[in-house]
């Protein structure tokens, strides 16, 4: 099932399920190297350098649990896309 994210102006596609980093690396969003290299936990989940507000619903992969999220900062690496999401980054930076 497809689903949408609003990034500011932009909408983009994805599938149910998927990551949300890496929809947003395939949608030219944000790089393998945002903000700091490939982040400073090398894509370990710790960072934060991928963190982005959320409003809408998610799987939290560190609990496997389905989550609606009203404007709360995650890591958008832990994140999977359960239903249409808006997000923006923390810093205002795409």
């Amino acid at each position: 099932m497809k689903v949408e994210i609003r990034v500011g102006e932009k909408t983009i596609a994805c599938l149910r399920g998927e990551n949300l980093r890496e929809v947003l690396m395939r949608h030219d969003i944000i790089s393998p190297y945002h903000h700091s290299g490939w982040g400073i936990c090398k894509g370990a989940l710790s960072c934060g350098t991928c963190t982005v507000k959320l409003t809408g619903s998610v799987m939290d992969m560190r609990t496997n649990r389905v989550e609606n999220k009203l404007g709360d900062p995650c890591l958008s690496c832990k994140i999977k896309v359960e239903g249409n999401l808006h997000l923006e980054f923390l810093n205002g930076a795409l």
